[in-house]
């Protein structure tokens, strides 16, 4: 999906202002008139971020922006220009489960991970070794890159994290 370039991702479905959010622009300057809750959804983004990134990866990955848009193939997106970008799915945002909400941002974060943690993501691809192995190691069972599922590993880095997440919201 990063390589298709503008016509290629409106043929996706993306929307002319999900792609300038892509496309390493700050949210809340580009965020879509048509989403008026638009720039509370990313601050929520961005403070899941945080929170994960304190609890699973240390503080150790740099912020990055958020988007929201219409997906057709992924629930998730990670833009690596510039800082960073984040994308997830405004069906998974609005209405989907906060275990796949979670699972799929901290998937993403690995992706942000990787990008600042020098893995050669050109030759072997996103989800290679070091790929699958930051996943199980963060407590999520990812060991097929084409089923892609997110299977939270009980009493895992990441359920340890949940847990505490919920009983402080």
């Amino acid at each position: 999906m990063f390589g298709k370039g503008y016509k290629g991702w409106l043929k996706d479905g993306l929307t002319p202002e999900a792609i300038s959010c892509l496309c390493g622009g700050v949210p809340h300057q580009n965020a879509p008139a048509s989403l008026p809750q638009y720039h509370e959804k990313t601050r929520r983004l961005a403070k899941l971020f945080d929170y994960y990134n304190a609890a699973l990866f240390d503080n150790s990955l740099p912020q990055c922006s958020f988007s929201i848009a219409k997906l057709k193939y992924a629930w998730g997106v990670y833009t690596p220009d510039g800082t960073g970008n984040i994308a997830l799915d405004v069906g998974l945002i609005d209405g989907g489960v906060r275990h796949y909400k979670v699972t799929t941002l901290v998937h993403e974060m690995v992706h942000h991970w990787q990008s600042y943690s020098g893995a050669d993501h050109h030759t072997e691809g996103w989800h290679n070794g070091q790929f699958i192995a930051k996943m199980n190691d963060l407590g999520i069972a990812y060991d097929n890159p084409q089923n892609n599922c997110h299977d939270i590993i009980r009493w895992g880095k990441l359920d340890y994290a949940m847990q505490a997440e919920f009983r402080n919201t």
